[in-house]
């Protein structure tokens, strides 16, 4: 517990307030996720195992391909997840039939106020991918999530092929 209120008065000297504890929550989810995930490395110039996608049940396209990221596939049950856990997802990134991504989205008012997310499930076709890296992004309120939240993207492609998309 002392460790644990250390960390909390240690994050002030990050910022101010709210917002340097809702850095701090986020990465600490970030970590805890990542943590729990199976790492590998990656040989420079390989690339990562390709991961076919097969939307699930209910999952549609709600994003046009972006550069950089891919298309953006959700379900209303992704978002309807965040009234009973707190947090959305999962949503996936895919490009050229490929899954890029796993990523989950808390809303900024909910870390600032603090509060834990365990046992969030990285899963797809019912294995556990491997996670090669992972961005943690502020994104602006949308259709489907209308306040302004971090959104926690699981890549499991290296980020040179992730850079390397272009639509």
């Amino acid at each position: 517990m002392e460790s644990a209120l250390g960390l909390v008065a240690g994050a002030r000297h990050l910022g101010s307030g709210r917002f340097a504890f809702g850095r701090l929550l986020c990465g600490l989810v970030l970590g805890s996720i990542v943590a729990a995930c199976p790492l590998t490395t990656m040989a420079q110039g390989e690339t990562t195992p390709s991961i076919p996608w097969v939307a699930p049940p209910g999952f549609s396209q709600t994003t046009p391909c972006v550069p950089g990221l891919g298309e953006r596939w959700a379900s209303p049950a992704s978002f309807q997840a965040r009234t009973e856990t707190g947090i959305a997802g999962p949503l996936y990134v895919v490009h050229e039939g490929r899954l890029l991504a796993t990523f989950f989205e808390i809303a900024q008012a909910d870390l600032a106020q603090g509060g834990a997310w365990q046992g969030t499930p990285l899963r797809y076709g019912g294995q556990a991918p491997t996670v090669d890296h992972a961005d943690v992004m502020l994104i602006p309120a949308h259709l489907g999530f209308e306040e302004p939240h971090y959104g926690i993207h699981l890549f499991l492609v290296s980020r040179a092929e992730q850079d390397a998309i272009s639509c």
